[in-house]
């Protein structure tokens, strides 16, 4: 699947009900594979009170993770730019075990 495509899209309006608010982590799994991945905000809070904890449960198993940002999105196009403008900014960083046995 190549972001922004349309299967891409059709995966981002079947997880997330816009407007709403998402979060942008990086993980670095145990096998230092490391990746972005987004997780609904449920939380009330306004976004500059929103707390880890808020955010995502399933990263805590990770090596570690990071937040990159956190965003009010109102639809799908604003998903994707900020999903643009975040692998652009961390893209060097992201890996997989996969990609580094190809390299091999």
């Amino acid at each position: 699947m190549v972001i922004g495509d349309n299967k891409w899209l059709e995966k981002v309006n079947q997880n997330y009900n816009f407007p709403c608010k998402v979060a942008f982590v990086m993980v670095k799994e145990n096998d230092d594979s490391v990746f972005i991945v987004s997780t609904l905000i449920k939380s009330k809070s306004q976004l500059k009170n929103v707390k880890y904890s808020h955010i995502s449960r399933n990263t805590w198993t990770s090596k570690g993770s990071a937040v990159l940002s956190i965003k009010e999105l109102n639809n799908p196009e604003e998903y994707l730019k900020e999903t643009l403008r975040l692998n652009d900014i961390w893209g060097f960083a992201l890996s997989s075990k996969e990609e580094e046995k190809k390299k091999a």
